[in-house]
């Protein structure tokens, strides 16, 4: 029974997690989109006034997804306590993660 109560909470917590990272994909793409109207409109100087803005959209966008909870795909909903941060993610699944090991990435799971 446990174990069932286990996999109920870690599904909940794998879809919370799906809808608040959707939320901020639909967000980063608006931003983008802004972002690339007003450069466009910058090249004949009428986006200049509308480019803080959408530099401000782009940054927030960013504070969102740096304080959104990361989660190393290696936790199991048996193990009792979840591998969670907030200061880094395991980005072992990257094409780019032998750079992270240049830089001196490191993850904290």
């Amino acid at each position: 029974m446990a174990y069932v109560r286990g996999l109920i909470r870690a599904s909940v917590g794998a879809v919370e997690h799906l809808v608040g990272g959707l939320g901020t994909a639909v967000l980063a793409l608006a931003a983008l989109l802004w972002a690339l109207i007003v450069a466009a409109t910058c090249l004949t100087g009428v986006g200049l006034l509308a480019a803080p803005g959408a530099l401000r959209a782009v940054r927030s966008v960013a504070d969102r997804e740096r304080a959104r909870p990361r989660c190393c795909a290696t936790s199991t909903a048996t193990s009792g306590s979840a591998c969670c941060t907030r200061t880094g993610q395991s980005a072992g699944w990257s094409p780019f993660s032998p750079l992270n090991s240049v830089s001196g990435a490191r993850s904290s799971c």
